[in-house]
């Protein structure tokens, strides 16, 4: 006589309820177990709607200069091209961003986003020469403070770019 142990399913024999829709999933409950459950179910979110969360999945997101130590190594250098859409909106994308900088390797700034703001300037109403020397020397006075060590952690000078995802063309 040999001893045989069939597996352990009992992860296996779980149910969780979908109702669709704007609900979330319920929780997993035993199938096996007789009796009622009492299951909190939840209103499905969509993170896109909140202001205060920066995602690619929203329509604007922010890139804050520079970065927390651990985000990424910044080297004083943002590493994006810009170029005006030559339209007669005034845009100014992003043309490219340069391999191996901080903006292709720990932002999210995509070819064909639009940039906004900078440091809450909007810069539709600026010319795309006023906006790169604007860009320019904020990045220098930037650089300067963040390079040279003179800034403590609480007095660190910041640039925040607003920008705007490219929108998807659908044929």
């Amino acid at each position: 006589l040999i001893p045989f142990h069939l597996p352990d399913t009992r992860a296996d024999r779980q149910l969780r309820i979908d109702f669709g829709g704007v609900w979330n999933l319920s929780s997993s409950f035993p199938a096996d177990i007789t009796g009622e459950h009492t299951l909190k179910m939840t209103h499905a979110v969509d993170l896109r709607l909140f202001q205060h969360v920066s995602t690619r999945a929203a329509p604007e997101y922010d890139v804050i200069l520079p970065p927390p130590k651990e985000e990424g190594a910044w080297d004083g250098e943002l590493g994006v091209w810009f170029e005006t859409d030559w339209g007669g909106e005034r845009r100014i994308v992003v043309k490219g961003t340069k391999r191996g900088k901080y903006s292709f390797n720990s932002t999210d700034i995509h070819e064909g986003d639009e940039l906004l703001q900078i440091d809450g300037e909007y810069v539709s109403e600026m010319s795309f020469e006023e906006t790169m020397r604007l860009l320019k020397e904020r990045l220098n006075a930037l650089r300067i403070v963040t390079m040279g060590g003179a800034a403590t952690s609480a007095h660190r000078p910041r640039i925040n770019l607003n920008l705007r995802k490219k929108k998807k063309v659908r044929m």
